[in-house]
């Protein structure tokens, strides 16, 4: 069983005040830790860095990789760098538009779609292990097929059963404002059998995860990141 990789890290863009700071520390420290811990030999990862890393010597890179690889082998393949869309320009995707990745030399009007991603990775052998790792912007559905608007969707939120509620920004800041003034309530008075629960803006909806965090005031105040 052979295991390959191939890491790109983009810092240096030719296009001005397109740079990042931390690509090629990623690429380094993922190198370092495919050779220590995960039996990898040094010699069977390919790394693009900054000028290096042109959209031609990408996709050879990510071909190669793929031709390479047979039944039972482990492959590779890490990006960090830029990310960003174009408009779509085959009709297949819902949204009108073509995730990209963002070479050093990229070209809006060739850019490195989605799509050229997807059809590359479709030649992958039987028995493969691809490790497919994007660190950049737009890269929820750059090796998938994006999902149309009204495909099914199933929440990842589960319900919790003691009924916790969702509070409106305005409501959230009425409740800490109740708690801190209630802070400062007679100490002899008898504890409080109700309980505050704030919520806090979920990165998409319904994707609050209850943490409880106890005070004096309150026999229940949780927060959600």
């Amino acid at each position: 069983m052979a295991k390959r990789a191939l890491l790109i890290g983009i810092n240096k863009y030719q296009i001005a005040g397109a740079d990042l700071r931390g690509c090629v520390n990623d690429v380094e420290d993922l190198s370092s830790a495919l050779v220590e811990c995960y039996g990898f030999k040094k010699s069977d990862i390919t790394v693009l860095t900054d000028g290096a890393a042109t959209k031609k010597a990408m996709q050879s890179g990510i071909k190669a990789l793929l031709r390479d690889s047979k039944k039972g082998d482990v492959a590779v393949v890490h990006y960090s760098g830029h990310g960003s869309n174009v408009p779509d320009d085959n009709g297949d995707e819902s949204d009108g538009r073509d995730e990209i990745l963002c070479p050093t030399d990229l070209n809006w009007d060739d850019p490195l779609r989605d799509d050229w991603l997807r059809t590359t990775f479709d030649s992958l052998k039987p028995g493969v292990n691809l490790t497919v790792i994007m660190d950049c912007c737009h890269s929820g559905t750059n090796t998938r097929e994006f999902l149309p608007r009204d495909a099914p969707v199933r929440q990842r939120y589960l319900p919790s059963p003691w009924g916790f509620v969702m509070l409106k920004p305005d409501e959230v800041c009425r409740a800490r404002s109740r708690a801190k003034s209630g802070a400062h309530r007679d100490r002899r008075a008898s504890p409080r059998t109700s309980s505050m629960r704030i919520f806090r803006k979920c990165s998409s909806p319904g994707a609050a995860t209850p943490r409880p965090r106890p005070t004096r005031s309150s026999t229940a105040a949780t927060t959600a990141r």
